[in-house]
């Protein structure tokens, strides 16, 4: 009895076509994922990078704010921030509304961006330092590449022979 359906082919017969190269082209940049700028945060009583406590005591990054509808910033915009502790990125509840956001003092936003220069500082000098290390290895990689060359160009220079000794005597 046949059903009159095709044979479903094998897995591994059939072809499959390559993969496209060149990723998706025309697509638009993606927007940035939080609206940071002080029109966007002012409205919740902070800015963006401001340091906070939240009501429970957690010490947070404000990131901005997201909107539901990219293209229509301003409307129903929710607070995003980064948990200190564990770089988690949460919503909050509107600060205004909601009792207990307080931001920290200024000393810890300045000993923040201490921090970050210091950061930005070691890590400059640890590429420097790697690079002339790098440098050192590839001076030195030549330079013994060159003393075996001329090891070897020594070696292969017959020694002169002494003369015979008729001649000598002569």
């Amino acid at each position: 009895t046949h059903s009159g359906a095709r044979p479903r082919p094998s897995p591994g017969r059939g072809r499959a076509m390559p993969p496209k190269k060149g990723g998706k082209k025309g697509k638009a940049a993606k927007a940035p994922a939080y609206a940071s700028k002080a029109a966007d945060c002012e409205p919740f009583g902070f800015l963006a990078r401001d340091l906070i406590r939240t009501p429970l005591g957690l010490d947070a990054v404000v990131l901005g704010v997201k909107y539901p509808d990219p293209k229509r910033p301003g409307e129903n915009g929710v607070m995003w921030v980064q948990y200190a502790a564990t770089k988690l990125e949460a919503p909050i509840e509107d600060p205004k509304t909601t009792a207990g956001y307080t931001k920290l003092s200024e000393g810890t936003h300045v000993l923040r961006e201490a921090n970050r220069c210091a950061r930005e500082i070691r890590v400059a000098r640890e590429k420097k330092e790697a690079a002339e290390a790098a440098k050192r290895a590839k001076e030195e990689a030549a330079r013994r590449e060159l003393e075996a060359l001329e090891a070897k160009k020594n070696k292969k220079k017959p020694k002169p022979k002494p003369p015979p000794a008729e001649e000598a005597a002569a």
